[in-house]
């Protein structure tokens, strides 16, 4: 291992998170607490990368502390799968919106059903009002079409197999 002094393990600290990180362990050190956190530090060579941390302390059977205790994990890679995904997810969104294309998803297992923004605004559906669910797909359904559209989707269901369907709102 490598011992560092309080100072030395700081000055890696990024400087946008110095102030948090230190004020969580200056918090955890005087409550003797448990910490967990996620920072960035700055390596030697510059390198700017994503840790995330937890120390506890140790204690004698008086209820004394021993020592701290912890793990320092880099999590740069996950930070940046999750950006990327971030920003995936914002393009996916902008591109339904300049195509005027929606999409929407039922979990079997929880009978969740999801509806994307676009659907919402497609409809004219206020998301935050509205529990999306089968019987409310359904409704929005124009009457002549529904008896086609309810038994291909059940048949779906039963077979899971894909469907792709036309009708009419």
């Amino acid at each position: 291992g490598y011992d560092l002094t309080w100072e030395e393990w700081v000055s890696f600290v990024h400087s946008a998170d110095r102030e948090s990180v230190t004020s969580q362990m200056e918090r955890s050190r005087k409550e003797m607490n448990d910490v967990a956190m996620e920072y960035k530090i700055v390596r030697k060579d510059g390198e700017i990368r994503f840790i995330y941390s937890e120390a506890r302390f140790e204690f004698d059977k008086e209820g004394n502390p021993l020592r701290k205790v912890g793990i320092v994990h880099d999590i740069t890679e996950r930070k940046k799968a999750e950006e990327e995904l971030r920003i995936s997810e914002m393009r996916f969104h902008e591109a339904q919106v300049a195509a005027r294309i929606s999409n929407w998803e039922i979990d079997y297992t929880t009978n969740n059903h999801y509806w994307s923004d676009e659907f919402c605004r497609i409809f004219k559906i206020n998301k935050a009002k509205v529990q999306p669910s089968m019987e409310l797909f359904l409704s929005l359904i124009n009457p002549g079409d529904k008896d086609f559209v309810s038994d291909s989707m059940q048949e779906a269901f039963k077979t899971f197999t894909d469907s792709s369907l036309n009708f009419r709102f």
